[in-house]
């Protein structure tokens, strides 16, 4: 969901979405920082996740830009969201070293490619927020993720709070479990609980604060096994 909503509110006095606003984007600014001071220590995988990290900034950063100036910015969300789903199933595939699972992400994927393609230019409009194929995104990663935790907690030999891998699929499915419940329930919040478009934006909000202090954690347990397992520390 897009934060332009938040983007709207007046600025001559600071509100609390407004210093949520300024918390999510602190933490994912301090997350990608982080990732890129530890990139040479991380593998293949986490760089991966890096970059993603990377991207989301940079994202936020040009539609922030945009909203100051009331210009539209969904459309660089429509763009990205392809993007991202790749990405991090590139991570799952990587991780969950199933090959039934990996022909499954592979369909998926281009199921996926097929949806965007349809609902963003054909069904909804470019100008448009895709809810439909965000919906179905984060219902897939969902599924992903705890699959990884499932398979990782299974393993009694893995110290799983030492693990990234538990990290990274924690933080995934914390936020994509929020979104499907975003998704599921907006109407209810939106009718039924007298709730504003805005209240659902800080509720995403504040899950993306947990995920990017979740990948901290993730980055910093991988740079460290690299590093005990480096013949310099022997």
């Amino acid at each position: 969901m897009p934060k332009y909503v938040l983007y709207k509110q007046s600025t001559d006095e600071m509100s609390l979405n407004s210093f949520i606003l300024i918390l999510s984007y602190a933490s994912l600014f301090i997350t990608t920082v982080t990732g890129l001071l530890l990139l040479k220590k991380s593998d293949k995988t986490i760089r991966v996740l890096i970059f993603y990290l990377l991207l989301s900034c940079l994202v936020e950063s040009v539609c922030l830009m945009l909203a100051k100036y009331h210009l539209n910015n969904i459309r660089i969300y429509n763009i990205y969201n392809p993007i991202e789903y790749l990405l991090v199933s590139f991570i799952f595939i990587d991780w969950l070293k199933s090959k039934w699972l990996t022909k499954s992400i592979l369909i998926l994927a281009f199921i996926y490619l097929l949806l965007w393609a349809y609902t963003t230019f054909v069904f909804i409009g470019f100008e448009k927020y895709n809810f439909y194929i965000r919906m179905f995104q984060s219902v897939i990663m969902v599924f992903l993720s705890g699959s990884l935790l499932v398979q990782l907690s299974s393993d009694i030999t893995i110290s799983l709070f030492q693990n990234e891998k538990f990290w990274v699929a924690l933080a995934f499915f914390f936020f994509y479990a929020v979104n499907v419940i975003i998704f599921t329930f907006s109407g209810i919040i939106l009718t039924s609980l007298g709730g504003s478009l805005s209240q659902i934006v800080v509720i995403k909000l504040i899950t993306e604060i947990f995920s990017n202090l979740i990948f901290i954690k993730a980055i910093l347990c991988n740079s460290q096994k690299r590093k005990s397992y480096s013949p310099f520390s022997l």
